[in-house]
């Protein structure tokens, strides 16, 4: 077997498996994959120089298209760039197909140039690795690429490198091959499984916390109806997509780490049900040290508790959805839980605080991002909120008339890294999708917006909050030496990359024609000092 004809074998099985694109790091290593892509012009390709912005521009196009998608590299240190990506695949449950190109296995441990350990490299945030060449080309036939996790090819091509043609490749367009039960046996086990996880909440008074959804819209509209039946005292994270959603406003905190604690004293929660992500708020970490006697039950794709200590899971929220909308009567609580009114008085007071801080100190940074919330009601399709602070700062000061089912985030293992170049791989043949993101975020992906020649943007608007530092840490440390203090401005990187910029200290009352063009830069800068005195006024609270 020649190296082309062993490279279009792999390849069309992974088309035949569901992989809906690729995205192509050249090098000379993976060259004979370059020669078969560049035969095979059909075959969907995004080209990078470097492969960290490739692997996070592949999560991105995997939380949008709802398919695997693969990155391509060549040999050596190519490779270790793309571990930060597979460890968020990893954990936000995202089938990242890994393909990299080596030298021959003989020269494993001789330190010759581009010979680098790649078997392996990933440990165990890879579903599977295979190790292969034309001597050794394995039968993937019983192979299923898996649902949720990174799978890694190692391919090892002996040179020459390009040694014939590639032939035509076949699109087959088929989805992702689903596990699922199918034998009445195994849907047996799960309606058993699922009247255990309901019977668990017999008699308690659940506060729900819904965060990190992406549901068809029959799936969220159940979710909706169940959420209404049982009148929870509810948490909706931005990522859920549910946030503001007008039929749960009556039922839903704002100011939850203040009201919650309340609810618990008084008795009236006595269990947290998790639907969905990993949450953000603080109150989640708290469940460790403060509330480790809280029970908690969680519901989720991901096989992930969020906790150190002992959590009741249920992976499955599809089913668990369809499960309680046909019997009614699976999923019972103490009524009691419904008795909530004093501390939905509470939190509304605490809201209309916070209106009040909004419009006392209009140039702070959470002041800002309400305003931007209010303009992004009408103008954003998608929304990416960055990690560390702009997350928690969008689901403190959001406006309550601002709802937006398309919510995006990477809170797998909530690194910064990455996040422009996910946000791009979303934006990709949308209308007005607005990232929200940090100034140390943004330097870390400073070269994602190479792809940007590539794809098709339009409206799609980069917020950049500059408060020239990682702000995150000032409230919580109190010390100069976690803050990263800088002075960058952001107009030359938009410059580099010819995109539109504007820098706000102030957010306008309608986006204005600059602001309405395909790529835009907005540098959002907050007033320090109005900040510092939001957050003094708001904690006294």
């Amino acid at each position: 077997m020649s190296n082309m004809l062993m490279t279009a074998n792999f390849i069309q099985t992974l088309l035949d498996q569901g992989v809906a694109e690729f995205c192509l790091c050249a090098g000379a290593r993976n060259a004979t994959i370059i020669k078969t892509f560049s035969e095979n012009p059909q075959i969907p390709v995004f080209h990078f120089f470097e492969e960290r912005s490739a692997a996070f521009f592949a999560l991105g196009r995997m939380q949008k298209i709802k398919k695997p998608v693969a990155v391509v590299t060549t040999s050596g240190t190519a490779v270790a760039e793309l571990l930060p990506a597979v460890i968020e695949a990893f954990y936000s449950g995202l089938p990242l197909v890994l393909i990299t190109a080596d030298r021959p296995k003989n020269y494993r441990g001789s330190g010759a140039p581009q010979a680098i350990e790649q078997v392996g490299i990933f440990s165990h945030y890879v579903d599977n690795h295979f190790d292969f060449d034309i001597n050794e080309f394995p039968e993937f036939k019983d192979y299923i690429l898996p649902e949720q996790k990174p799978v890694h090819f190692n391919v090892c091509f002996e040179e020459p490198l390009i040694d014939g043609h590639a032939g035509k490749l076949k699109l087959t367009g088929l989805e992702l091959i689903k596990v699922r039960a199918t034998k009445v046996e195994e849907e047996v086990d799960l309606n058993y499984s699922l009247k255990k996880f309901c019977e668990l909440f017999i008699g308690k008074k659940p506060f729900v916390i819904v965060s990190g959804l992406q549901l068809e819209i029959e799936d969220e509209k159940a979710l909706i109806c169940f959420l209404n039946k049982h009148q929870f005292p509810l948490y909706l994270e931005g990522t859920s997509g549910l946030k503001h959603h007008p039929e749960l406003q009556r039922q839903s905190l704002l100011a939850v780490d203040k009201v919650l604690k309340v609810l618990i004293q008084k008795g009236e929660v006595d269990c947290i049900f998790r639907i969905g992500g990993i949450p953000t708020l603080r109150f989640w970490r708290d469940l460790e040290f403060d509330y480790k006697y809280l029970p908690v039950y969680s519901l989720s794709e991901k096989k992930f508790t969020g906790l150190s200590r002992e959590s009741n899971l249920f992976c499955g929220i599809k089913e668990f959805i369809h499960f309680v909308k046909e019997d009614s009567s699976a999923f019972t609580v103490n009524k009691s839980s419904t008795n909530f009114i004093e501390s939905i008085k509470k939190d509304s007071h605490l809201s209309l605080k916070l209106l009040e801080l909004f419009k006392k100190y209009p140039k702070a940074e959470p002041a800002m991002i309400h305003s931007l919330s209010v303009l992004l009601q009408a103008n954003a399709n998608n929304l990416y909120l960055g990690n560390s602070l702009p997350i928690r700062e969008w689901d403190l000061a959001a406006d309550r008339g601002t709802f937006l089912r398309r919510v995006f985030a990477n809170r797998g293992a909530n690194g910064i890294d990455g996040q422009i170049s996910t946000f791009l791989g979303i934006a990709h043949q949308q209308e007005n999708s607005w990232a929200l993101l940090g100034d140390l975020t943004t330097m870390y992906d400073l070269a994602a917006l190479w792809i940007s020649e590539q794809i098709k943007l339009s409206a799609t608007n980069i917020v950049v909050i500059n408060n020239q530092g990682g702000m995150i840490f000032e409230r919580i440390f109190k010390n100069e030496y976690f803050l990263n203090r800088h002075q960058i401005q952001f107009k030359s990187w938009a410059t580099m990359w010819n995109w539109s910029y504007q820098k706000w200290t102030e957010i306008p009352a309608k986006i204005n024609q600059e602001v309405a063009s395909d790529k835009n830069i907005i540098e959002l800068v907050p007033c320090a000092e109005q900040t510092a005195h939001f957050w003094k006024d708001w904690d006294s609270y």
